[in-house]
């Protein structure tokens, strides 16, 4: 017998937040950003889109640049 786990809310995965980190990071380093997302940053931000992140980090800038870092995660 196999048996199936379905973490539908995401509870037994683990090291999201590092990985966030990482990818949000390269990002912007990639962009010329100098911001960068902490772990409380990431932890705060859990559960919001991606766009929403970069707003966070870089409010001066428009909807479009976070909308545009947004697909450079992808």
């Amino acid at each position: 017998m196999k048996l199936f786990v379905w973490d539908f809310h995401g509870v037994l995965e683990k090291g999201n937040d590092v990985a966030v980190i990482e990818i949000t990071s390269s990002v912007l380093k990639k962009i010329g950003f100098k911001r960068f997302l902490t772990l409380r940053e990431a932890k705060l931000l859990t559960g919001k889109k991606w766009y929403e992140y970069f707003a966070y980090l870089l409010p001066d800038e428009p909807l479009k640049i976070h909308l545009d870092l947004q697909v450079e995660c992808q």
